[in-house]
């Protein structure tokens, strides 16, 4: 048998596993950004501000506002209040999730005055307070979060972890050059399911050629 491993390195580091020893250093070793979420439910304002969707930067620690692009002219949506990652989010998550939902409420109604209280149903997201995710992505190459690391990572640790242990493959969206895409996450899957084919064909063609030997030595 054989396993595609897809767990975040966060959450497999507190796994007992009989992984080599450069593995579990190299997976424990693994740093992941921070990055939040803070969203909620509202009458569609902003298609009156003929806004169909995209994104207002708004800098501070919320970094943006992003309006939907589904569901236009409809009654209701759901509105982003926040979407931010490395320094901005660690620290932004320090506050209260209340607090988040407050701030965020604040930075709509000052783009779009008296619109804040239209939203409802508020809800943040700090990734790595997800106990099975414990973060977004990782930033492999240190410093170089918000998408910068992008197409250029080639770090030893993510070397390492695009070759199997043993029987064990590791695939996500944190091994490929878009880590915090889910198109990273089908690159990386259909690498290791590719790899893993090459192998499982090797192996039994080798065996059919020493089975097909061992015929003519019997003959």
């Amino acid at each position: 048998d054989y396993i595609i491993c897809t767990i975040p390195f966060p959450v497999l580091a507190t796994i007992d596993t009989d992984f080599s020893p450069a593995l579990k250093k190299t997976i424990a070793g693994v740093v992941y950004d921070h990055s939040n979420k803070v969203a909620f439910e509202s009458p569609r304002f902003w298609e009156r501000e003929q806004i169909y969707g995209g994104i207002s930067f708004v800098g501070g620690p919320t970094t943006l506002i992003w309006y939907p692009s589904a569901g236009l002219h409809s009654a209701r949506g759901m509105i982003l209040g926040c979407y931010s990652s490395g320094p901005n989010a660690a620290e932004f998550a320090k506050r209260p999730i209340a607090e988040q939902i407050a701030f965020s409420r604040g930075v709509i109604d000052r783009l779009h005055p008296g619109h804040g209280g239209d939203l409802v149903n508020g809800i943040a997201v700090n990734w790595h307070k997800i106990p099975y995710s414990l973060g977004p992505w990782p930033d492999w190459n240190a410093g170089s979060a918000n998408g910068r690391q992008e197409g250029h990572i080639d770090t030893p640790e993510f070397r390492l972890l695009q070759k199997p242990d043993g029987r064990v493959y590791f695939a996500s969206a944190a091994l490929s050059q878009t880590p915090g895409w889910q198109e990273g996450g089908i690159q990386s899957a259909q690498g290791q399911v590719m790899a893993l084919a090459r192998r499982v064909a090797a192996q039994g063609a080798n065996r059919a050629a020493l089975g097909a030997d061992r015929s003519r030595r019997a003959a």
